[in-house]
């Protein structure tokens, strides 16, 4: 069972290690907010050798930007982004001394190593808590980039991915979706990353996500074919089967796993308003066992299943790769 433990800011390695899996944090102090703007410019400054404009040793970063402040408050809602935006840029801040970061969705591994090694923690913010979230904050004032806008910080605009649209056309992107700290629910991520080192196609694009609805489909833009692989709960197939779907086979007002929530309704939406999601979709979801447990391990029977759902995949994936010839 999960203890809610209180901290203060600056943090130590001391208050790092007393932490774990599951405990709700309620933090008092300094918190940043910076998203992927801010963050490369950080890392350009300290590649160039300067000075950071704020000092954020053994501070916390919560990947947001506030909302424009209503009268007489310091600030506005402050829901968090999906943290990966921010991975290319984490482990260098983590080295520099940066200890938490608070924001919603998966680190990628190179984040996690950073972290085992350096000492530093992810906070996951609580999702539909933006203005209540507001309502804690005390003070609020620009110390760095104030160029930037707090509706940059906001934006829409920027891409998920890293890939601009030129580079996305005529290529496949195969996201792998799930939470790496709950069992078996990290299986479309751990598939992803295997089928990253054996499939050596420059017009392939792997990517790791916890998110659903409009947020995945800004991810999956511009691409000719996009591979979903997702953890599926199923009283009718047996854990470690491998199910292959396409849109159609979607209910429309229902997810199909706790990822893809109403995944069918939100590309309607995105064709409709004219965002390119015009390539094939298909859906591969594993049948698991837990997807609730904290634990950083898949169950025994879906660790055993993995290298044969693995190489279906990709067998699969490569039969027809030619059949998506780039633009």
């Amino acid at each position: 069972m999960s203890t809610i433990k209180k901290i203060i800011t600056p943090l130590t390695n001391g208050i790092v290690e007393d932490l774990t899996i599951g405990d709700s944090v309620l933090i008092t102090g300094v918190i940043f907010t910076g998203r992927d703007s801010a963050h490369k410019r950080l890392i350009d400054a300290l590649d160039k050798g300067k000075d950071l404009p704020v000092d954020l040793k053994n501070q916390i970063i919560y990947y947001a930007g506030p909302a424009p402040a209503k009268p007489g408050k310091p600030i506005g809602s402050i829901g968090p982004t999906t943290s990966y935006r921010m991975d290319p840029f984490a482990p260098r801040l983590i080295e520099y001394g940066l200890k938490g970061m608070i924001g919603k969705g998966n680190r990628g591994q190179e984040v996690i190593e950073a972290m085992k090694k350096y000492k530093a923690v992810y906070f996951g913010a609580i999702g539909g808590a933006a203005a209540l979230m507001a309502k804690a904050v005390k003070k609020a004032e620009f110390v760095a980039y104030e160029d930037l806008g707090r509706y940059r910080y906001i934006s829409k605009g920027m891409r998920h991915s890293l890939l601009t649209t030129e580079d996305r056309k005529g290529k496949t992107l195969i996201i792998g979706l799930g939470n790496t700290i709950l069992s078996d629910d990290g299986v479309g991520i751990y598939i992803v990353r295997e089928l990253e080192k054996v499939l050596d196609n420059p017009d392939i694009v792997t990517q790791e996500a916890s998110m659903g609805g409009l947020e995945l489909i800004d991810v999956m833009a511009d691409y000719k074919r996009v591979i979903l692989i997702d953890s599926v709960l199923s009283n009718d197939e047996s854990i470690g089967s491998l199910i292959e779907m396409n849109l159609n086979d979607v209910k429309g007002g229902s997810a199909w796993t706790r990822h893809q929530v109403s995944l069918k309704e939100a590309i309607s939406l995105a064709r409709k308003i004219n965002m390119n999601i015009t390539g094939d979709i298909t859906i591969y979801g594993v049948v698991v066992k837990d997807i609730s447990t904290f634990n950083e391990n898949c169950t025994p029977e879906i660790k055993s299943s993995l290298p044969a759902i693995i190489e279906t995949i990709k067998d699969k994936i490569l039969s027809n790769i030619h059949d998506y010839p780039k633009e």
